[in-house]
């Protein structure tokens, strides 16, 4: 991992990515538990789509594999 100074927030965990605009700060640390505990990328993509795909501007979501 590496470290690029920026105004997006990026939550990491063990094998998930989710990067978040600036405005979304409070989604962003309402879903840290859920990337830091492994939640599957499909369960993040429907927490983050909750609202309905246009509230939530724009997002990045990367996952690894075993």
């Amino acid at each position: 991992r590496s470290y690029r100074p920026g105004e997006w927030y990026g939550v990491l965990g063990d094998r998930t990515v989710l990067l978040l605009p600036p405005e979304e700060r409070s989604r962003a640390a309402a879903r840290w538990a859920r990337v830091d505990a492994g939640t599957p990328a499909d369960d993040l993509v429907d927490a983050l789509i909750s609202g309905g795909r246009a509230a939530l501007p724009a997002f990045v979501l990367a996952t690894t594999a075993d």
